[in-house]
């Protein structure tokens, strides 16, 4: 990844800080940080799963966590955080429940 790729990478709005997206197995994660390896000079993205790993962040390479999996779909999808207007009975869902 040479250095226009690089901050590319770090300004993509999909990957800002809170963005939602769920792992093709099926668990939902957040993004906490996206930042520079020291040694490699990569773009790492750093996430914590919401669940069911809730607790524990990792990081993947920008060029892992945007490419595809096994299966073939992305490894990673965005979560549409959009929620149509509340009246009052409805209460958004925990991601435990």
């Amino acid at each position: 990844m040479n250095a226009q790729e690089r901050e590319k990478a770090l300004a993509a709005k999909e990957f800002a800080r809170g963005s939602r997206f769920k792992h093709w197995k099926g668990a939902t994660c957040r993004i906490l940080h996206r930042t520079i390896d020291e040694a490699t000079g990569k773009v790492l993205i750093i996430y914590a799963y919401e669940f069911p790993h809730r607790g524990h962040s990792w990081s993947r390479t920008y060029e892992d966590f945007t490419s595809l999996a096994p299966n073939g779909k992305p490894r990673f999808e965005p979560i549409d955080e959009e929620f149509p207007p509340s009246s009052g009975s409805q209460k958004e869902p925990k991601p435990w429940e």
